[in-house]
């Protein structure tokens, strides 16, 4: 305070900054007990399990496919892809079942009786009725046809008319595959643009930092650029946890 150089309200600057730098410290210890304890219930661990953590997160680089190849795997490997396939091969079946109940039906059928009565006479006669010892059987070939041409009509129609709103709905869900895909795949580079930048700013952030550090020890009076220097470096470094 001596100084003619340093303004009087400098002091109560740099405590106020320093107190928002505990205040922000406080809550980055709160967040990260918490993100400790959904790490752990995530991986199937519970909180009293030791585990260690990097001290500082690195961005990993991936081999991003292209969004032809993204758009057919979601194709293959969406549940409710495969569900809707499903169930319109299953429309095409009822479809061409209902064709088919206009082609009349063959079939062969038969049976076979047997009977036994200890005791009783077996009769050979043929002109003699004995149902208590018998042995007989027969097969015979069938011919079965509908005549209600209009109930077969409409039950066609009705397959019919099933099978092409499943259709409908096919080509409605595969542009909404295409549309999340899409959607997800710009989400991607936006956020590698994004973790790029936010490092730039840190980087930018602490050689200013640096700067006005330097600055202050030689000239207390600049103790306003050495809170705007913390107050950036407090930001670029949420910035780029968060991207």
């Amino acid at each position: 305070l001596d100084n003619p150089d340093i303004p009087v309200s400098a002091p109560y600057k740099l405590q106020l900054a320093l107190l928002e730098l505990e205040n922000q410290s406080a809550q980055l210890e709160d967040g990260l007990r918490f993100a400790r304890s959904a790490l752990a219930w995530k991986t199937g661990l519970s909180e009293a399990d030791d585990f260690v953590l990097a001290d500082e997160l690195s961005p990993t680089d991936t081999a991003l496919p292209s969004i032809e190849e993204l758009h057919s795997r979601g194709l293959q490997q969406r549940p409710e892809w495969r569900h809707l396939q499903a169930g319109l091969a299953a429309r095409h079946a009822q479809e061409q079942a209902a064709r088919s109940a206009y082609y009349p039906q063959v079939f062969l059928s038969g049976g076979i009786r047997y009977a036994v009565a200890p005791g009783r006479t077996d009769q050979h006669n043929p002109f003699v009725k004995d149902e208590f010892n018998l042995f007989n059987g027969g097969v015979f070939l069938g011919l079965r046809q509908s005549f209600e041409w209009d109930m077969l009509g409409a039950d066609l129609d009705k397959a019919r008319a099933k099978r092409l709103q499943l259709e409908a709905l096919q080509t409605t869900a595969a542009q909404g595959i295409r549309v999340d895909i899409r959607r997800a795949y710009d989400e991607y580079h936006a956020s590698t643009r994004e973790v790029a930048t936010a490092l730039k700013a840190r980087n930018l952030t602490r050689e200013w930092l640096q700067l006005a550090q330097d600055e202050y020890e030689l000239e207390p009076g600049s103790v306003k650029e050495l809170v705007s220097a913390f107050e950036a470096l407090a930001a670029s470094e949420e910035s780029y946890y968060r991207a």
